[in-house]
């Protein structure tokens, strides 16, 4: 059978769509609440069937598409868009959990160079990318009806990044509403076709729902058995520990505990997550101590989502901060910025959440043997950066993403930044201490937009650079926003790291909010427990408070 972008939708499939679809920009939610809005987008009110597949007996085709590197002749799974030329409609299969090609978006599949689809006897136009460093093909061809056609499309790589030893990388992936054979071949085939050369599959609960979390059947062993390949894939294995405030509201946080042996529990706290089972009187700061014992990375989820995201970070305890893994709705200096601020190390990260519905990415340099304890030594070291399109690169003199320059005021250092992307991004910014200090437009070359800075930068005082794209500026083939910004190379001033008195003051408000906020809404055993949550934005207070002593004069 087949089946047309702008089709009815059989319950079966809404199922499916809801849930590996993710719409970003709900600002306190984050991962199943966004189920109802993506969901609507798949529902178009006036279903308008194509004359080829009207009436229940199309006259159909068969469709291979094989997708190759243009310099080395070698197939790998791509992602395909088709459109039938006749009907204007986008093909896509009645049912995408059981169908040839790997769901990504409305419009996109990822294939395998075997995949054989069954379309409507028309003409098609096949379009084709892989990953964000490649070039995109196209072709048209008449379907003739009962005859197999192949398809061959070469890709041209725009930028070798591999080559300079950066290693593209997924901290958050979930699957569900899906059996194991099709995660399997999910987690195979589409890290290939998008080039995240390493995932993580993290466990996660939610009483009543994970039974569907396909995610959760896999263990460290499991993901071994899926590496190799002509793309050297990598899985590392953890867990997100969650809290809630209601279903899907602003609680705790959510954390992620990467490259675990073992389950650390609870996994989920709280009412809404735990049901009756649950109360909210365990901070997702005992799961993270934990994770420090164990030796794990635990890095921050969904921006800034979360009571405790200050706390943690003021303590030092979080190894790395995922941003656009769930939305964009806060800007980066109104979160982020604010820890790098207080002097703190900040490196950026990021992952897709649940499936892989956009091509958001971190990029680290690993120099050496790739392993994942070497990619999540040098994420925690801060040579990365995140985008879901340009790939970024920035350097101070001879110093590259994640080092310290210790200097002078009126030291002037030359600042190189460079954007090399598919799709116009418009400029890349150079930023010192949350505001751009000089920008360098986009321009055309070759199949890229290229944009370069070389800049004599004058320090003023201690703080932190890093290169961005303007926010909001642009969207990438999956249609999702583009994003890109590098983790920081930091300046140290005469022995001083930044600190913004203004800004710790600030912060120490919302950690007084997060107290009242969290004292009021949970539902606690003790009264011993209530104290031992909020004892984590004590902690953190006191411990602003000092350094705002300290830097104040106060």
């Amino acid at each position: 059978m087949t089946g047309i972008r702008n089709a009815a939708r059989a319950p079966a499939r809404s199922v499916w769509l809801a849930a590996c679809c993710v719409v970003v920009g709900l600002p306190v939610q984050a991962h199943e609440a966004t189920r109802a809005a993506a969901l609507a987008r798949f529902q178009p009110a006036a279903p308008e069937l194509s004359p080829a597949v009207a009436g229940g007996s199309p006259r159909t085709a068969t469709l291979r598409v094989e997708v190759r590197d243009a310099a080395t002749g070698q197939i790998a799974p791509a992602n395909v868009r088709i459109h039938l030329e006749d009907s204007g409609a986008v093909f896509v299969p009645d049912d995408p959990a059981t169908a040839t090609g790997l769901y990504r978006t409305p419009e996109w599949y990822t294939l395998e160079a075997t995949d054989e689809l069954e379309l409507p006897a028309e003409a098609v136009r096949v379009e084709a990318f892989r990953g964000i460093e490649w070039s995109t093909a196209a072709a048209e061809v008449a379907l003739r009806p009962g005859e197999l056609h192949v398809v061959r499309l070469e890709l041209s790589r725009m930028h070798d990044i591999a080559s300079e030893n950066w290693v593209s990388g997924n901290t958050h992936l979930h699957l569900q509403q899906t059996d194991r054979a099709y995660a399997d071949r999910y987690l195979r085939t589409v890290p290939l076709a998008d080039e995240v050369r390493v995932s993580f599959v993290s466990y996660l609960e939610r009483a009543g729902d994970d039974h569907h979390y396909a995610s959760n059947l896999y263990r460290p062993a499991d993901l071994v058995a899926l590496e190799g390949g002509p793309g050297a894939l990598r899985f590392g294995w953890g867990q997100e520990t969650r809290h809630n405030f209601g279903a899907y509201g602003e609680g705790y946080g959510h954390v992620l505990l990467l490259d675990l042996d073992e389950l650390i529990q609870p996994v989920s706290t709280g009412v809404s997550l735990l049901g009756l089972d649950g109360h909210d009187g365990v901070p997702v700061a005992a799961a993270i101590e934990q994770a420090h014992e164990a030796g794990a990375t635990v890095i921050w989820a969904h921006n800034d989502f979360g009571l405790e995201d200050i706390p943690h970070q003021v303590a030092r305890r979080v190894h790395a901060q995922n941003i656009f893994d769930g939305g964009d709705a806060t800007h980066y200096d109104a979160s982020f910025y604010r820890y790098l601020d207080l002097g703190l190390t900040v490196p950026f990260s990021t992952g897709t959440d649940w499936f892989m519905t956009d091509l958001m990415r971190v990029f680290v340099k690993v120099e050496g043997t790739l392993t994942v304890e070497s990619w999540l030594r040098e994420l925690r070291a801060g040579r990365s950066f995140i985008t879901n399109g340009p790939l970024l690169f920035l350097n101070a003199g001879d110093h590259v993403i994640g080092d310290t320059i210790n200097g002078a005021v009126g030291d002037v250092v030359r600042v190189t930044a460079r954007a090399v992307g598919r799709a116009d991004y418009k400029r890349v910014e150079l930023v010192y201490n949350g505001r751009v200090v000089h920008a360098a437009a986009t321009g055309r070359a070759g199949q890229t937009f290229d944009a370069e800075i070389d800049f004599p930068l004058e320090i003023t005082g201690p703080g932190w650079i890093a290169a961005r794209i303007p926010w909001h500026n642009n969207t990438n083939l999956l249609g999702e926003v583009l994003r890109a910004h590098t983790s920081p190379i930091y300046l140290v001033v005469d022995g001083e790291r930044r600190f913004d008195v203004n800004t710790a003051r600030g912060l120490i408000r919302e950690m007084r909010e997060s107290m009242d906020v969290a004292s009021a809404k949970g539902v606690f055993p003790t009264e011993e427990a209530r104290q031992a949550v909020l004892d984590v934005y004590r902690r953190g207070i006191g411990t602003l408070e000092g350094q705002v002593r300290t830097h104040a004069g106060d």
